[in-house]
């Protein structure tokens, strides 16, 4: 997919407006969340990771590991953020922190970007390129997706429904796509995420108007999304708050991060890992669904043969580079 520089901007800046509510500028970076009855527990970020998934604990290792201004102050807690300590949640000292690195450290913001980028625009981009997704605002879906939880959920019930995007055209499969998506918030489990319809809502409107390039300007919610307002070029206009906030996560058991636990961490997710590395004559090990030391030192190998962070986590770049999302 040949996304433009400026349209990746448009697509992370609604996916901002959803998540932060704010538009350019870097009081997006800091903001957090902690929504009773949210699954994902306390978020953080431009794009608001989870604690509860494990992206948090990535995100501060990441920026642990690039020895930026507030990296020792961050060391006490990361094993708390490992263990998806709820009480942090609560931790005065601890959202001092993460918001006070990310208004005044350039270098939160600059792990936040590449993180985002790493653990859930690329692994959108894969996805992107397998479906044979080509428009600016298929990508926007598929992203939003990405970051919110369950794409993979949706996507299998549209193929079941109408077919592959091959099958059924580009602009029938993703219209819908949103459709089946936001019947399956309004009808959630979770009452929490029966507000969230208003993000497929934003996008039937783009969809009505068939601005599948997302030519600018571009209205989302209260806002009007501009080259300037989100900043393109260097011109940055002060951020403005409005009166929602919906970070709701969607519990799906296929985004968790999978890694070497004390209990053993076990499951399908697990067995399909271990299926792909041995077929890459990387896994010699039984075909268990047990995340033991074979199968870290496994996925070590695959992330160092393939450009990934080799730290034998296998989050959202690992399995899309493994084609497991």
């Amino acid at each position: 997919m040949n996304i433009t520089p400026l349209q990746k901007l448009t697509i992370e800046s609604i996916v901002q407006v959803f998540e932060t509510d704010k538009v350019g500028g870097i009081a997006a970076y800091a903001c957090i969340s902690n929504m009773r009855g949210d699954t994902g527990g306390l978020t953080y970020g431009k794009h608001q990771t989870t604690i509860n998934s494990g992206n948090l604990y990535l995100l501060i290792k990441a920026y642990i590991a690039a020895n930026a201004a507030y990296s020792e102050k961050f060391v006490p807690y990361l094993q708390r953020v490992a263990n998806r300590d709820s009480s942090l949640a609560t931790d005065r000292d601890f959202l001092a922190l993460l918001k006070e690195s990310a208004l005044n450290d350039r270098g939160m913001r600059d792990v936040q970007d590449a993180f985002f980028d790493r653990v859930y625009w690329n692994p959108a981009a894969a996805i992107a390129d397998k479906l044979g997704a080509t428009k600016a605002l298929s990508m926007a879906l598929i992203y939003d997706s990405t970051v919110h939880g369950s794409f993979g959920l949706i996507r299998d019930r549209v193929n079941a429904a109408i077919g592959s995007v091959h099958d059924a055209g580009e602009v029938n499969w993703f219209r819908r796509y949103n459709l089946v998506r936001r019947n399956w918030l309004a009808n959630h489990s979770n009452a929490l995420l029966h507000k969230c319809v208003y993000r497929q809502d934003e996008f039937e409107k783009l969809l009505s108007s068939s601005n599948w390039d997302l030519n600018l300007p571009v209205r989302v919610r209260a806002f009007t999304l501009t080259a300037q307002t989100m900043g393109y070029g260097g011109t940055v206009l002060p951020t403005v708050p409005v009166a929602y906030n919906d970070q709701a996560v969607p519990e799906d058991k296929n985004d968790r991060l999978l890694m070497l636990t004390n209990p053993i961490m076990v499951g399908d997710d697990i067995k399909a890992m271990q299926t792909k590395l041995a077929a890459l004559n990387l896994y010699t090990g039984a075909l268990d669904g047990q995340f033991g030391p074979k199968t870290k030192a496994a996925v070590v190998a695959y992330q160092e043969k393939n450009g990934l962070v080799n730290d034998g986590i296998v989050g959202k770049a690992t399995k899309a580079k493994m084609g497991l999302i």
